[in-house]
């Protein structure tokens, strides 16, 4: 049928989009104005022009149609791939980039941990049009014969069952040291941003908590956390020390899934280097995940991702990355999140 091979090639169409956005997503990421755009507003993402594949004769062999390569007054053969303008909301390009995310070791703690939630199951000899289950009428009717009774009627049940729901915290850590210019800022933002954005899209029951830090930590609301400008030296244990006082204080353990984000550009103070693992260890004991993203690309023996290396091989909760340009954070995100471990 023609409405048949319609409705099949705009289905082809949108799946063809969809992985063209898809390839995008770490310039799209990337990008200021959409980690700063009001929730609902539109937004204009370039695309490859998805043209249909078609089949053309090659022209003969010395045609003397074919246009040369150079020489004055000729046209030149540099081509530009052609590109669409896709319009989505900050929503969809969410739903986009967190299809395969998913918080890991989350599971309820507590029996209260559950809502109920009407499942269709079992049989009823009374209810709505609707739930009218046909072949089991059907049956009822030929075990007694005759014409259709109300009480050969049977529809489909549907009886509350507890849906389990995990509570869980994240607690977003952050490097605000002299050393964080803008660049690097940024690069925090734009991964704090997109995870808060995840978390609150998936996880209803999930509550964060902010901290920022120079040789001393503080915790502040969301706004603060993501427009605090730049303050004096780094210790970054303080950070997490102030994190694990978060968690201890206001979401035990038996109760909450407990994350702890921490950001970085890793120059930390020399003297910080065993403190800092072990509040890297105090936490990995207290949490489901402990994840550390560096935005900076140097190395060297006082650098906080170089000190930490060791420890993703001996704690299986901890993941730790870079984000040396707002285009990584998709692929830190991924690492953290999607079953990865420690990415150089």
């Amino acid at each position: 049928m023609i409405a048949d091979r319609i409705s099949q090639d705009v289905q082809r169409h949108k799946e063809r989009v969809r992985e063209a956005l898809k390839s995008r997503l770490p310039e799209v990421v990337a990008r200021e104005d959409i980690v700063t755009a009001p929730t609902g507003r539109r937004l204009r993402v370039p695309v490859r022009f998805l043209d249909d594949v078609r089949f053309r004769p090659a022209p003969p062999a010395g045609d003397d149609a074919t246009p040369a390569a150079g020489g004055e007054g000729l046209p030149g053969l540099d081509h530009e791939e052609p590109a669409v303008e896709v319009e989505l909301t900050l929503e969809e390009i969410a739903d986009l980039l967190f299809e395969t995310l998913r918080l890991p070791n989350l599971q309820p703690k507590t029996a209260e941990d559950e809502t109920p939630q009407e499942a269709v199951e079992g049989v009823a000899r009374q209810g709505p049009a609707p739930r009218l289950d046909r072949r089991r009428t059907l049956l009822e009717r030929l075990k007694t014969g005759g014409p259709l009774r109300e009480d050969h009627l049977r529809f489909r049940d549907a009886r509350p069952r507890p849906r389990p729901v995990a509570r869980a915290v994240v607690v977003f850590v952050r490097d605000a040291s002299g050393s964080m210019d803008d660049d690097k800022r940024f690069r925090v933002r734009a991964a704090a941003f997109w995870t808060l954005s995840w978390l609150r899209r998936q996880y209803p029951h999930v509550e964060s908590a902010f901290v920022v830090h120079d040789t001393a930590a503080e915790e502040v609301d969301e706004h603060a956390f993501f427009h605090v400008g730049v303050m004096g030296g780094t210790l970054i244990s303080t950070g997490l020390e102030l994190a694990a006082e978060i968690l201890e204080a206001r979401y035990p353990r038996q109760e909450w899934n407990r994350y702890v984000l921490f950001f970085s550009d890793g120059e930390n103070w020399p003297g910080d280097r065993e403190d800092l693992i072990a509040a890297v260890r105090r936490l990995h004991e207290a949490c489901e995940l402990v994840a550390y993203g560096e935005v900076e690309a140097g190395r060297g023996p006082h650098r906080a991702l170089d000190i930490l290396q060791p420890l993703a091989a001996q704690l299986p909760r901890y993941r730790a990355g870079t984000i040396r340009h707002p285009a990584e954070v998709a692929g830190w995100l991924g690492a953290v999140f999607g079953g990865g471990g420690h990415v150089a």
